[in-house]
C-alpha cells in the first residue's frame, strides 16, 4: 500500500516541490535502468509480491473476468 500515490491527473494541481521530487524519481529511475539493467528489470523489490507466476495466469479454468462468470463456474463443481 503507498500511504499517498502520486499520479499526475490533468485536472489536479500540485505545488512545483511536488512535481520536483516526482521528476527526480523518474530520473533515478532512468539512471538505475542504464546503469543497472538487471535492477529495474526484477522490480519491483519491495513488494510482497515480485512476479505472478505464469502458470496461475493462463490457467482458464481459474479466470474469471466478471460476476456472471464466477457464478457459472461456482455452478458447475
Amino acid at each position: 500500500m503507498v500511504p499517498e500515490p502520486f499520479t499526475l491527473e490533468p485536472c489536479e494541481s500540485y505545488s512545483k516541490d511536488d512535481i520536483d521530487e516526482y521528476a527526480a524519481i523518474f530520473k533515478r529511475v532512468s539512471t538505475e535502468a542504464y546503469e543497472k539493467p538487471e535492477l529495474v528489470q526484477n522490480a519491483p523489490h519491495n513488494a510482497p509480491i515480485h512476479k505472478v507466476s505464469a502458470p496461475a495466469v493462463n490457467e482458464p479454468e481459474r479466470i474469471v473476468v466478471t460476476w456472471r462468470q464466477w457464478l457459472k463456474k461456482k455452478e458447475k463443481k
